[in-house]
């Protein structure tokens, strides 16, 4: 699991401000560039350091790893404009999930058989439920059968649903 003082470590190294403030419920962080200087706003009434806050920050840190920052107003945004924002917006969630959620570990983690479920994953690595499944399906879309080194393999062919093929009794155990 990646610590919160790496995550720290890395906005710091980026000379990233992160700043708590009250923010609209629907609003659980923002990532913006002005005055030359990086910041992310988080929402105030998130838990510092639970499982959604480490989410949300991991995602705003993909922006400012994976995108050309320009404001977008989301309301009455024309189509080309919304499919860049939602495009935007992909980059970073799978940046967050391929930075919380190295895919060595993960397999690790599945592997020593010291999770059984998605709800399990993302306790393992204090993240949301929900990044565990972008997770997931970004991994489908590289591979669908990711192997172990007991010569089975995680099979990502029914997400959200994930079980382990072993091909020496032809099924899954």
């Amino acid at each position: 699991m990646i610590s919160n003082d790496k995550i720290c470590a890395l906005a710091q190294e980026q000379h990233i401000t992160i700043t708590l403030a009250p923010l609209p419920n629907k609003i659980l962080g923002f990532y913006s560039y002005s005055d030359s200087r990086p910041q992310i706003v988080m929402n105030k009434s998130l838990c510092e350091w639970d499982p959604e806050y480490r989410s949300v920050l991991a995602e705003e840190l993909g922006h400012h790893f994976t995108s050309i920052m320009k404001p977008f107003l989301v309301s009455g945004m024309a189509y080309y404009d919304r499919v860049q924002y939602n495009r935007s917006e992909s980059k970073a969630v799978r940046w967050a999930a391929d930075y919380l959620i190295p895919t060595e570990l993960l397999l690790c983690k599945i592997e020593g058989c010291s999770v059984s479920c998605i709800h399990e994953l993302a306790d393992a690595f204090q993240v949301t439920i929900e990044l565990i499944q972008q997770k997931l399906y970004y991994m489908s879309c590289k591979d669908m059968y990711w192997p172990l080194s007991d010569g089975r393999s995680l099979c990502l062919t029914s997400l959200p649903s994930i079980y382990i093929f072993d091909p020496f009794t032809d099924g899954i155990p």
